[in-house]
Parts: C-alpha cells; structure tokens; sequence
C-alpha cells in the first residue's frame, strides 16, 4: 500500500482582528493549533486552516490589518511549520502592491518553512468581499506522493475551480472556507459534489461560531475521492479531526477506471461507441465563447 498522507483539518473561529495586535493574537493561535496537531497526530503530514485564518473579518477596520508576505506575521507561521515539520493552509488578507483593494489569499507552506504555493481568490464572493479577484489556478506537489491544489470558499460553489486544478493533476484539493448560514448544506454537498466528479480528495476547512457580521457553518470535512464523507466536525464547536489519505490510490483511479472516470470522460465523449479515443472535440459553446 502506497504511503499515507495523514491530514488534520482545523475548525476555528479567529479574532475579528482590527489592529496588528489581534492579527499577532491570531497568529499565537493558529501556531497553537499546530502544536496541538502534532502532539495529538504523531505523524501528521498537513494541517489545514479555513479561509480568513489570520485576520478574521473586521466589519470596518479590516482593511488596517493586511499583511505582507514577507512581514512577521508571515515569517512567523513559517517558522512554526519549520518547527514542526508540518505542511500548512493559511489564509490570508495580502496587501496589493498596486494600491487597490487586498488579495484573498492562500499559502501552502511546507515542512521547511518554504511558501510552496501562493493562491489569490479567484471568486470573491458578492456582494460584500471586496477582494482583488485572482486569474489563476495552481498545484504543487506535496508530501506522500499528494499533488495539492487550493480553491477557496465560493471558488467551491462553481464547478470549474476545482475541474481547473483536477485537470492539472490535483489529487487533493483544500477548500479554506469562512461558508455562513443559511447555506449550511451547500457546504456539504458541494464538497462532495467536488470530491465525486473530480476523482479527488477534498480537504474543507470552515470557521464555526459567531463574529460581528455571520454565524459560520462548521461541518469542515474530509471527503474521500468517491464522495464520501471520511470525517467531519459539529456545526458549531472548534475542533480538529484527520484522516489518512493514499493520493496515488486516485491517480490509479482516474488511469484504470473503467466507469465513473469523469476527468477521462470529459474529454473522451462516447469512446464506447467511437473508440479509442471517443469525440475530442468540445461540445460545451459557453467555453467555446466566453463572455
């Protein structure tokens, strides 16, 4: 049997920060929740943070707590992960360089204290999230033979961001999320939707509780890459679960099913009827015809 990538998936609600001082506060925390991972999941090759992670969402003093990459914030959480030989999500408000408004961003940094993936929002979420869309998807290869790739939170309720990175190879995908009521079960049926027509591993993390604007949805999960829900936490309490992951179990899959085998399908219409290769062309006028 392939090497195990054991994943543990946080559920946490950060400080509504709106001075450095309460991101610093933050920052204290998520390092906590580290060293608790680690005690607790001898062996534990990621953790994963939901979206929001490191500032929370200030109603109107957000903006006075973006942070820069290269800032202590950032330096710090980088140092635990070192510490700790753990890969780690973070999420994230980026100052942009250009002067408008933040990126939402996401971090995967790895056992060496090394940012290995920087994602930017590319589905900010309207109409309140005033975020600086990203234009691209991307992966890395992580730990256990595991291709990581990050979506968050909305970019989940659309079908093509995790289509996107599944298509570049993903064999886990991480979904950072701060997902509010009234939208509790969309929460959990678009991971496994992801999950099921993507052949993928879904790692979802979502803030619980209760800050100045929303009441979250708790139910952060780990869903196998047929659908099914492997672990889950409540709707309402801070917590953290894991479970073991085989990455090259969904590579096999997506080369040697024989039905279900989405990714192929796509692109192979009707190989039954025409094989090999079935119809390559694509069928689909809106992407044909993007406005």
């Amino acid at each position: 049997m392939s090497s195990a990538l054991s994943v543990v998936v946080v559920q946490m609600l950060p400080i509504s920060a709106a001075t450095p001082d309460e991101v610093a506060q933050n920052v204290e925390t998520l390092c906590a929740w580290m060293d608790r991972a680690k005690a607790g999941f001898p062996g534990a090759d990621l953790i994963v943070f939901p979206e929001g992670s490191l500032q929370g969402y200030h109603v109107t003093a957000w903006l006075d707590t973006v942070v820069d990459l290269d800032g202590p914030e950032v330096t710090a959480l980088a140092a635990h992960c070192k510490a700790t030989g753990l890969w780690a999500h973070f999420s994230l408000l980026e100052r942009n360089p250009h002067g408008g408004k933040p990126f939402n961003t996401s971090l995967l940094i790895n056992s060496e204290g090394q940012i290995a993936l920087r994602y930017v929002k590319v589905n900010p979420w309207v109409p309140l999230e005033e975020t600086t869309p990203g234009d691209e998807f991307c992966v890395v290869d992580g730990p256990k033979g595991s291709r990581l790739g990050v979506i968050t939170c909305y970019d989940g309720d659309l079908p093509e961001s995790a289509r996107d990175v599944a298509m570049m190879g993903a064999n886990v995908l991480i979904r950072g999320a701060a997902y509010m009521e009234p939208y509790g079960d969309p929460w959990v049926f678009t991971n496994q939707a992801r999950a099921w027509e993507n052949t993928m591993y879904v790692v979802a993390a979502n803030q619980c509780g209760t800050d100045p604007m929303y009441t979250y949805t708790g139910r952060s999960m780990i869903v196998n890459f047929d659908g099914r829900i492997l672990a889950d936490l409540s709707r309402d309490a801070e917590g953290m679960t894991k479970a073991d992951l085989y990455p090259a179990l969904v590579d096999e899959a997506r080369a040697q099913y024989g039905e279900q085998n989405h990714l192929y399908n796509l692109t192979h219409r009707g190989h039954s009827a025409e094989p090999p290769e079935g119809r390559r062309s694509n069928p689909y006028r809106f992407y044909r015809n993007w406005k």
